[in-house]
């Protein structure tokens, strides 16, 4: 699914994730912005989405990116 963060687009995948303690869910967020990568992956139980999906929703749209002079890793 493609979304917006901040004024970027982004692809929103939900995902079944396998971990030490079984098998779970979760939504991954993968977008570019300037010379950047970022992704966010948030795990949130298998019977939990109507839980926590509004407030993980609510902080992934107040996602913002200022003009700064971060440190840049190569």
């Amino acid at each position: 699914e493609i979304v917006t963060l901040g004024n970027d687009k982004a692809v929103k995948v939900t995902t079944d994730i396998i971990g030490p303690s079984g098998k779970s869910e979760g939504v991954s967020y993968y977008m570019l912005h300037n010379d950047g990568a970022y992704s966010i992956l948030y795990g949130y139980g298998k019977n939990n989405k109507d839980k926590y999906m509004p407030e993980l929703e609510a902080m992934v749209k107040s996602i913002k990116f200022t003009n700064s002079n971060a440190t840049k890793y190569n």
